[in-house]
């Protein structure tokens, strides 16, 4: 009895090699050619193959992929082995076990359902961002350029008023009424006992002019009435320019201009005890006047003294006009309480129009850049160009054009007369008053006259910058 090989008996892969290889005694015993000791074939290979998987033949499976195996039986010791038989096997079940990948569990798609989600949310969230972003840009782009259309109409209103204000300061204050507006008179508290009804009085002219009255000023002369003026400045003149500009905030100035008023007795008892020149000294160091400060007294009753006595009142008349030379004092002489504050009432207005009063008599006529008049043609323009002259009327200038249609033939004619080039326009005519009534022929109303003759002369003419254009006399 023969025993066939281990490997050959069993079905492809189901035997281990190396486990075959493990037992090399077996082989040598088998080389032996000794039987007897040898144990059962099937016993052997049962306890070398326990776990061996037999597939039966039974069940055939086909598959795109064919794969074979040897099987054999194990026949009685007396029986010879029968050769392998080819089987198909089903390999596809096992293929398909090993390469299919493992699936997820739950909890890992609830992981993974996590992380999508939080994906999804992240990029919403950053569009959403984005988006607010650049609404806020929008919104921050319109609210600077709102506030940009603000800030320009805001500019473009301050240039308006600007405007209207550089208008408004730079036309010439020439009217006294109007200037009282801007003038507070100051009387000294003395006034209420010598003259109790003087305040009033003065109210009484000077509040239908909004002018400003105080009659609690300090008596810094005891025993002497006085006044001060003050005047609201609400523009400066800017001689860069020639012209005005506001002042913000207006304020409140006092005047170089002082009044101090004497009864005829004050006056008689500082005559005799010489002391008029002291007074005046006195008062104006206590008023912080220098001698080129206008200083004014007041002289009640000089008129009924002249009438009374002669020899008294030249006495204190010779007395006043020593103290006018000698201390550049002015004298005014009234005889009652009402000249007294027509008086103070014609000084305030003076004192409103002073300063534009003296620019408009400058060397170069006053002409800032507000309304500014434009002719119709060159010779309206040259017409009201003329008329600008001070006291030059509108009538005037026209006959000055009459006979000089241009100005170059005016300049022309004073270049070939130098020398009477003063008294060129002496005989221009003039046909019309400034209230538009015709003047009076063969009383010298009808020409332009000598004294405006030269002031054409000196504007159109003049080389010194510091010549007044006003020279009547």
């Amino acid at each position: 009895m023969s025993i066939s090989s281990p490997q050959k008996a069993l079905p492809r892969g189901s035997v281990d090699k190396g486990k075959a290889r493990a037992f090399p005694g077996y082989d040598s015993q088998l080389d032996s050619g000794s039987d007897s000791d040898l144990p059962d074939a099937n016993e052997l290979l049962n306890d070398l193959l326990p776990r061996t998987r037999s597939y039966p033949s039974s069940r055939t499976v086909y598959s795109s992929k064919r794969s074979y195996s040897q099987t054999s039986t194990c026949a009685d010791s007396d029986e010879a082995s029968s050769p392998p038989k080819k089987t198909r096997v089903n390999t596809l079940d096992a293929v398909k076990q090993q390469t299919k990948r493992r699936g997820k569990t739950l909890e890992e798609k609830a992981h993974e359902k996590e992380l999508k989600d939080y994906e999804r949310d992240k990029k919403k969230a950053e569009r959403t961002r984005q988006k607010q972003l650049k609404d806020d840009a929008k919104s921050t782009q319109k609210r600077a350029q709102k506030a940009q259309k603000e800030l320009d109409k805001a500019q473009k209103q301050r240039d308006k008023e600007d405007k209207a204000l550089h208008r408004t300061v730079n036309q010439l204050l020439l009217n006294k009424k109007e200037a009282l507006q801007y003038m507070t008179l100051i009387l000294s508290k003395s006034f209420r006992k010598s003259y109790p009804d003087f305040a009033r009085l003065l109210h009484a002219k000077l509040d239908g002019h909004k002018a400003g009255i105080r009659d609690d000023g300090p008596d810094l002369l005891p025993g002497y009435d006085t006044v001060r003026w003050q005047r609201l400045v609400f523009k400066e003149y800017d001689t860069s320019v020639r012209a005005f500009k506001a002042v913000k905030p207006s304020y409140q100035k006092y005047e170089k201009f002082a009044l101090m008023r004497l009864s005829i007795v004050q006056l008689r008892n500082l005559v005799q005890k010489n002391g008029l020149v002291d007074l005046v000294q006195d008062f104006r160091q206590a008023h912080g006047l220098e001698r080129k400060d206008h200083m004014y007294i007041m002289i009640s009753g000089m008129g009924k003294l002249r009438t009374r006595n002669a020899a008294e009142w030249k006495k204190l008349e010779g007395a006043l006009t020593s103290l006018q030379f000698q201390e550049d004092v002015y004298i005014a002489c009234v005889e009652n309480e009402q000249e007294a504050v027509d008086r103070l009432y014609n000084y305030s207005g003076d004192l409103g129009i002073r300063e534009d009063k003296l620019i408009s008599r400058s060397y170069l006529p006053f002409c800032p850049d507000t309304k500014v008049k434009v002719g119709k043609d060159p010779k309206d323009t040259w017409t009201k160009m003329l008329s600008q002259i001070h006291r030059v009327t509108d009538s005037g200038a026209e006959g000055i054009v009459e006979q000089y249609p241009t100005m170059r033939s005016l300049l022309m004619a004073y270049e070939k007369n130098p020398l009477g080039g003063e008294r060129l326009l002496t005989e221009s005519k003039v046909n019309h008053r400034i209230d538009g009534q015709k003047t009076i022929e063969g009383r010298g109303h009808d020409k332009l006259g000598l004294a405006l003759s030269r002031r054409v002369h000196t504007i159109l003419c003049g080389t010194d910058h510091l010549a007044l254009v006003v020279k009547d006399k």
